[in-house]
């Protein structure tokens, strides 16, 4: 996409500054990291250290519900040069030889461990001798063993170790734990301060503080009561490894099939394939006496079966998904934002949380999650919030009962 049209937008201040110094570490080192907080405008930074390099064709590859936005950046700041802008697991379509690549959101698809994603395999056929912007609010937010494979892409890494696991001896630390009988290395463990002082020179750090936002998200947790029924099938669940469907009881034949019966439950729903039924509605008629159905709410919840009943009788809100909606959208128009379930990442968690951030947003920024007194929300919330870690069906197992 090649767009020649006269801007509506400006950049502002703190983009050019930023633009600025990204595209010198990039004449200097090949490469650059935009590191900065949600909502504080890096597609606009990012399309300015486009416009003024001397890249023609430029390829950003981002998440697919950015693309518009991005395009919309596009058009309305006047861009020169020609775009090409595409999601990461359509990469496959691109045509055509770019000299300037930008990887928006690059922690999604790129920092995977120890092994390389598939999409990793793919956008490195693209990158090579190329330039690279990373771009993301919270680059190796889970481990720096995620950065390994991200910079690998770059012909000019700082890390030219030949794989994750050479790289690991020289950066890692053991953090090996014991699974049935047997010791399981993890390689989440690294030497942080090392690694943060090599690629220190690589990265451009802003908060949205120092931009000069006036609100920051506040966490607002409410404690909501189970019924006795709802809490008797949730320990059912557990002790007996099986769900009830209609007449038919249902194997839970995995860690991961439990866990996700038991928060879809305490949601107060059932799922058998594609089948969904509402069993209960204790968070339901909270959210309802609290917030309501109006339209400065927006709600976001992490199962399909729970945002396909609360957008069919919910006329005014906005139903959102708390996995796909967590970046790339400005809900800052809104009053509320109620996470009726969460996922199970940390660094969508932060973004999620950012959603309702914008410079010119004078209220408050108050971010509501609706958790069951004795179901396993607050148990995901305490782990990717406080203790700033995936909750994965391992911890799961090890003390996430519901007791009666």
């Amino acid at each position: 996409m090649t767009v020649k049209l006269m801007a509506s937008w400006s950049y502002l201040t703190h983009q050019i500054e930023w633009s600025e110094k990204l595209y010198q570490r990039i004449q200097s080192y090949g490469l650059a990291i935009l590191a900065s907080e949600e909502r504080t405008g890096k597609t606009g930074t990012f399309i300015r250290v486009a416009e003024v390099s001397q890249a023609d064709n430029i390829l950003i590859l981002t998440k697919k519900a950015a693309i518009g936005g991005i395009e919309e950046h596009i058009k309305n700041l006047g861009a020169t040069k020609s775009y090409t802008v595409i999601n990461y697991q359509s990469i496959h379509k691109v045509e055509g030889e770019f000299d300037f690549i930008i990887l928006d959101e690059f922690h999604q698809a790129l920092c995977s461990y120890p092994k390389p994603s598939e999409t990793f395999k793919t956008v490195s056929k693209l990158t090579i001798e190329k330039p690279i912007l990373y771009v993301s609010a919270t680059p190796f937010s889970e481990s720096y063993s995620q950065s390994y494979h991200a910079l690998k892409l770059s012909s000019w890494t700082p890390f030219k170790h030949k794989r994750f696991y050479d790289w690991h001896r020289a950066y890692g630390i053991d953090d090996s734990i014991w699974m049935n009988g047997r010791q399981v290395k993890q390689y989440h463990g690294t030497q942080e301060p090392v690694i943060k002082s090599i690629l220190a020179k690589y990265i451009l750090k802003a908060t949205r503080r120092e931009v000069g936002f006036k609100h920051e998200p506040e966490d607002h947790l409410h404690h909501v009561p189970l019924g006795v029924q709802t809490v008797a099938d949730i320990n059912m669940y557990r002790k007996t490894k099986m769900k009830h469907f209609g007449a038919e009881p249902v194997p839970l034949d995995s860690a991961m099939a439990e866990m996700n019966a038991v928060y879809l439950r305490g949601g107060g729903f059932v799922e058998n394939n594609k089948d969904c039924y509402q069993m209960s509605s204790e968070k339901f008629d909270y959210f309802m006496e609290n917030f309501g159905d109006y339209d400065d709410v927006a709600i976001m919840a992490h199962y399909i079966c729970e945002q396909k009943f609360l957008s069919s009788v919910l006329q005014n809100a906005t139903v959102l998904s708390s996995t796909a909606h967590a970046e790339g959208v400005d809900l800052h128009k809104f009053k509320h934002l109620v996470i009726y379930s969460l996922g199970f990442s940390t660094s969508k968690h932060v973004q999620r949380r950012a959603r309702q951030c914008n410079i010119n947003r004078e209220e408050p920024i108050n971010v509501h999650f609706l958790l069951t007194d004795k179901g396993l929300d607050k148990h995901v919330y305490e782990c990717v919030d406080t203790k700033k870690s995936n909750f994965t069906a391992r911890i799961y197992n090890e003390g996430t009962a519901v007791t009666e």
